[in-house]
C-alpha cells in the first residue's frame, strides 16, 4: 500500500524539472495541461540545461527532481534512467527552395548551406559525423545554440537543417516547409527521464514521473 498524504488534485508544491529544448517544444504543453487537469495547484519551474551531464549535477545538487533530455554519457547507480520519447531526423528546406523540387540527393544536400544546432557549442554534429565517416563534410551557413528558431530560418532562406520530425511537424513554420528523409543514415535520437535515486521513495515524485511517462506515451 502506498503512503499517504499526497493528493494530487490538493498539493500546492513546487516541482523543479530540468529540460532541454526538444521536450520543452514536444512534450511541455502536453504536460502541463495534465498538471492544470490533475493538480492545479502545483508550480512547475523549468530549468534549462544544454550539456547531457550536466543534468547530472543538477540532480546531486537537489537543484531539480528530475530532468528530461539525452542520457547522461557516465551512468551511475545512483541515477535513474527511462526512455521517454524516441524521434527520427529528417531534413528541411522551404517550400519555395529550388531544392524542394529536385529531392535530396546526396549531391542536392551538399551543395546546400547548412544550419547546425549545437546546445554545447560543438560545430561536428551527428550528421557531420555520418558524413564524415563516408568521407565527406558539409557547408555551415549558421550554427545556433537553441533549435527553436531553425524552422523561421529555413523558411526564409535557402538554407537547410537535419532536425527532429516531431519538431519540424508542430512548428509554426510548417506549412512554409518541405521534409525529406536525409540522405544519409541517422540513429534515431531518444529522450529519457532522469533522477535522483534519493527521490525513489517520495510519493509525489513517483506521481510527477508516472505523469510525465503517460504524457508522453499519449503523444
Amino acid at each position: 500500500m502506498k503512503p499517504t498524504g499526497f493528493v494530487p488534485a490538493q498539493a500546492a508544491l513546487t516541482f523543479n524539472l530540468g529540460l532541454q529544448d526538444y521536450p520543452t517544444f514536444v512534450l511541455l504543453p502536453a504536460l502541463l495541461q495534465a498538471l492544470g487537469e490533475q493538480a492545479p495547484k502545483v508550480l512547475l519551474n523549468v530549468r534549462a540545461f544544454n550539456d547531457r551531464d550536466h543534468a547530472v549535477d543538477l540532480l546531486d545538487a537537489g537543484a531539480i527532481d528530475a530532468a528530461i533530455g539525452v542520457a547522461p554519457t557516465q551512468t551511475d547507480s545512483r541515477i535513474s534512467s527511462l526512455p521517454l520519447l524516441h524521434d527520427e531526423f529528417v531534413t528541411i528546406v522551404a517550400r519555395r527552395n529550388p531544392a524542394a523540387s529536385r529531392g535530396m540527393t546526396m549531391k542536392n544536400y551538399l551543395s546546400l548551406s547548412h544550419v547546425l544546432v549545437s546546445p554545447e557549442g560543438d560545430r561536428h554534429g551527428i550528421v557531420d559525423q555520418a558524413l564524415a565517416r563516408q568521407g565527406k563534410t558539409r557547408r555551415l551557413g549558421l550554427t545556433l545554440p537553441q533549435m527553436f528558431a531553425v524552422p523561421a530560418v529555413v523558411a526564409r532562406t535557402d538554407m537547410t537543417a537535419t532536425v527532429l520530425k516531431r519538431f519540424a511537424s508542430a512548428a509554426q513554420e510548417a506549412a512554409d516547409l518541405v521534409l525529406f528523409p536525409p540522405p544519409l543514415a541517422l540513429p534515431e535520437m531518444t529522450f529519457h527521464l532522469i533522477w535522483h535515486r534519493r527521490v525513489d521513495n517520495s510519493v509525489a515524485q513517483a506521481w510527477l514521473r508516472d505523469l510525465i511517462g503517460a504524457t508522453a506515451a499519449s503523444l
